[in-house]
């Protein structure tokens, strides 16, 4: 079961970092575009982006299941909810 958490877990921040990688893009591309308070907004969004990216980057697969305490959602949810 253990195995198989790990698993998941891994491919939970895969998934997570594919679709943050998405946002960044996305972001990217409409800051580009765009001016003013749409603009900073991306901006805003796009820097968020990254610092996630990086931390889904830096942790390995064990990390990914950590929680704070009971009820508390874990790394790799944390991950796809921001992500979502």
């Amino acid at each position: 079961m253990e195995r198989k958490l790990g698993r998941f877990t891994g491919w939970c921040g895969t998934a997570c970092a594919m679709a943050l990688m998405l946002v960044t893009a996305t972001a990217q591309e409409a800051a580009a575009q765009d001016g003013g308070f749409q603009g900073e907004i991306n901006q805003i969004q796009n820097v968020a982006a990254q610092k996630y990216m990086g931390l889904a980057n830096v942790l390995n697969a064990e990390q990914y299941s950590w929680r704070p305490d009971d009820g508390v959602r874990s790394v790799a949810e944390v991950l796809t909810h921001v992500a979502g």
